[in-house]
């Protein structure tokens, strides 16, 4: 027996609420699986998505997502969903980029996207969403619709504001010991700019985590964002 959500497949048997269960919500150029886990029931009132990682040498937020987090049990009223990587060949291959060159942070289809870079780690693509791993994830939130969204990367050490609530970004920067910074992504087309542009009244934030981290540092990050998502409950 399969549940569904907007069109993407819960596979598997029905499980307790408070179990995590994996969905398939795309899958790379190369035809890998992107995944996401639920934990909770996913009808909850309030939604909240961790993205671990986007960029295949940035490993940290992986970690953080993978090992700390889809674990974790419920939160009250929370539909928490833990995407560890969107780009599994970037990850295998400890690349930036996708397994087709382009820079998936430069690839979604906000009114900000340039065309840019061809050839270096920050290609935009050919066009906004040309790619299937930045599809999946547009279709993915489209479909959620989170109250928060919280994309982990590194290696700058700041929380960016990018639009939506202020205070979203300036509670991650206290609890996890961070600066806030306003980051400056030439060209952009970046996640955050197309969620919050696209989603009003909504939040979409990045944390860029050290350049090293130690297994202590990813659980206090992992426990940061579990507090978070109860905070943002309405």
């Amino acid at each position: 027996m399969a549940a569904s959500l907007g069109g993407l497949l819960l596979p598997g048997t029905a499980q307790a609420a408070d179990e995590a269960r994996k969905v398939t919500i795309g899958h790379s150029s190369k035809d890998r699986p992107i995944n996401a886990f639920l934990i909770g029931q996913r009808d909850a009132r309030n939604k909240y998505v961790v993205l671990g990682q986007m960029h295949g040498d940035e490993p940290a937020g992986r970690m953080v997502a993978r090992y700390r987090l889809v674990n974790k049990p419920p939160i009250e009223d929370v539909a928490f969903w833990v995407i560890p990587t969107m780009n599994p060949d970037g990850h295998l291959r400890g690349t930036r980029v996708n397994a087709r060159g382009v820079d998936l942070n430069r690839n979604f289809p906000s009114k900000t996207w340039v065309r840019q870079g061809k050839g270096t780690r920050y290609w935009s693509g050919p066009r906004p969403a040309s790619e299937p791993e930045t599809r999946a994830l547009v279709r993915f939130l489209s479909n959620v619709q989170p109250r928060t969204v919280v994309s982990l990367h590194q290696p700058l050490r700041a929380v960016d504001f990018s639009g939506g609530d202020r205070r979203v970004t300036y509670w991650l920067a206290e609890n996890l010991n961070l600066p806030v910074a306003d980051i400056a992504v030439s060209g952009g087309g970046t996640m955050t700019s197309w969620f919050n542009a696209e989603f009003r009244r909504r939040t979409a934030v990045t944390v860029e985590l050290p350049p090293s981290t130690s297994p202590q540092y990813r659980i206090k990050v992992a426990n940061v964002l579990v507090r978070h998502a109860e905070a943002r409950r309405k």
